[in-house]
């Protein structure tokens, strides 16, 4: 079949997702969706981080004598240091 031009004629034992022997495609789309999936997850994850650091430097600014840029910057720095320790 033409969807399946890389497969390892030599190793029948393998299957892949789709119930034929292991192919380079299958694995590919494999990989491919899972990009996919994370990219999506770090983009939202970042917009609602973004939201929070704003609405929470607004908050911080009303408080305090403070300017709402330096909340928001202090705020995207500690997430931003924050997430190099992990």
């Amino acid at each position: 079949r033409p969807d399946h031009q890389g497969e390892d004629k030599q190793d029948a034992d393998n299957l892949s997702a789709c119930g034929n022997r292991q192919c380079h495609n299958c694995e590919k789309q494999q990989r491919d969706q899972r990009e996919r999936d994370a990219l999506g997850l770090g983009v939202g994850l970042a917009a609602v981080l973004a939201l929070a650091q704003a609405w929470a430097g607004i908050t911080l600014a009303y408080y305090t004598d403070w300017p709402t840029s330096f909340w928001i910057t202090a705020l995207s720095a500690a997430v931003y240091f924050a997430s190099l320790l992990r």
